[in-house]
């Protein structure tokens, strides 16, 4: 089913209002930032959206804007229906940098479902299981898919994602957003 523009907006700022942060709390940087985004992202392609730095969702996130660049990233795919799995991880990301964990990890479980390692060698469903099992506190699949991408680390992607899941084991009493920008 199709959304129209408005429609969405609506969606995205209720669900804002809903998780309680959008109002009082958020910065008005924040606000100007999403509002300045979500009116252009229907002329937004989704290279430039989710894979070009300081473009997108990701002005957001490097304003701190996580809960927004969460909802601006859901409105962009209803929006524009790009369904890519690098948004589900995005917005499975800023969820959690925002300390919506239960969101977080809905969405995380969700993308394990359809997760592929391609190729082979990319251990991109290990990384997804260890940042889910950090936020579910589940230290048993965090260090077992810890020492899957350990044993894999001579392949650049796994080693760079080992250490962000060293970084969540040192850090595993903290917020992912606290572990993850060790």
């Amino acid at each position: 089913m199709k959304f129209s523009t408005r429609n969405s907006c609506i969606q995205g700022l209720f669900l804002l209002l809903a998780m309680g942060n959008f109002s009082a709390q958020a910065s008005m940087l924040c606000r100007d930032s999403f509002d300045t985004l979500r009116n252009n992202m229907t002329n937004t392609s989704y290279k430039s959206f989710d894979q070009t730095p300081n473009s997108g969702w990701r002005v957001l996130y490097n304003q701190g804007c996580y809960l927004e660049a969460a909802v601006l990233i859901e409105q962009y795919k209803t929006m524009t229906g790009v369904q890519q799995a690098s948004l589900q991880w995005h917005l499975f990301q800023n969820y959690a940098m925002a300390g919506k964990r239960e969101k977080a990890i809905e969405i995380g479980e969700a993308l394990l479902l359809s997760a592929k390692n391609n190729p082979a060698e990319f251990l991109w469903v290990e990384y997804i299981a260890a940042s889910v099992a950090f936020l579910k506190e589940d230290r048993v699949t965090l260090m077992k898919m810890r020492n899957k991408l350990a044993a894999q680390a001579d392949f650049f992607p796994n080693k760079m994602n080992l250490k962000v899941v060293d970084s969540l084991i040192d850090n595993v009493k903290s917020s992912y957003r606290a572990a993850y920008q060790q």
